[in-house]
């Protein structure tokens, strides 16, 4: 006897309804992070990502799905990006905004810090350890602190 899920996956197998996927393949690349943001100027598909071996090392390229369109390399790629980054410039007011928001946020932390040590302080008490009980129990003055503390 077999569970109803797998009854049905077994069904679509035997229909041909089932899609394979290869988990070595689907993996993120953290050395590809441009892929499936880029797109082929030929088809307009999304670009993806492989390493390839050759002269001496490993290089990843960008290459479109579609065989003989695009492919790049994928350092290039990244340089281009970066070169793109820089040439954003914000406004003079969303950057002084942006500078008095951090100062607000700089300012409450320091507040919520100032209020959590001020919580904290009143709940400090004199250490007056028992000497007689410790004495007793045949406990050194070291272990008494130890236990006072905890």
């Amino acid at each position: 006897m077999i569970d109803e899920a797998t009854f049905y996956r077994v069904q679509n197998v035997l229909d041909g309804r089932v899609i394979k996927t290869n988990p070595k393949y689907s993996k993120k690349r953290e050395d590809l992070y441009l892929r499936d943001f880029l797109k082929c100027p030929i088809c307009g598909r999304k670009l993806t990502g492989s390493p390839s071996k050759g002269n001496g090392g490993v290089y990843s390229y960008y290459h479109c799905g579609n065989s003989g369109h695009t492919s790049f390399r994928a350092d290039e790629a990244h340089n281009e990006f970066i070169k793109l980054l820089y040439t954003f410039k914000p406004k003079q007011e969303v950057a002084d905004l942006y500078v008095e928001i951090l100062k607000d946020v700089s300012r409450e932390r320091k507040g919520g810090f100032k209020d959590t040590a001020k919580s904290i302080t009143p709940q400090k008490k004199p250490l007056k350890p028992n000497l007689s009980l410790y004495k007793t129990n045949g406990l050194t003055v070291k272990q008494m602190i130890v236990i006072t503390i905890l």
